[in-house]
């Protein structure tokens, strides 16, 4: 029987990367504004009947798709141009039937909208 562990002090050396493979590895967390204008074109012109809509509120406004789903037509005030975001869809089982409506991570606010 071994009584004392032979890899106790072993550890893996890593293969540093160079530049240009980190910049390689990077992917975009945002769309540059002509991306983001080809890619709501192309929803809108090719997309279900309300994707458009959808990635437009998304991409404008920055709330996040759970709000999205969460919202009601009283959380428009279209004369204000503000969306009231007091909620969120909660899922943890992915079961549509069981789903909730909570508090959104950030505090009440309204986002404005064009």
């Amino acid at each position: 029987m071994i009584k004392k562990d032979p890899t106790e002090y072993a550890y893996l050396k890593k293969d540093k990367k160079t530049i240009e493979q980190l910049e390689e590895e990077e992917v975009p967390k945002y769309l540059e504004k002509e991306e983001l204008a080809m890619f709501l074109k192309t929803a809108r012109e090719q997309g279900l009947e309300l994707d458009y809509l959808m990635f437009l509120i998304l991409s404008y406004t920055g709330i996040r798709v759970g709000e999205l789903i969460a919202l009601k037509w009283k959380d428009i005030d279209f004369n204000n141009h503000t969306i009231s975001i007091t909620k969120t869809y909660y899922n943890p089982t992915n079961n549509t039937l069981e789903y909730q409506l909570v508090t959104p991570r950030r505090e009440n606010h309204d986002e404005k909208f064009l």
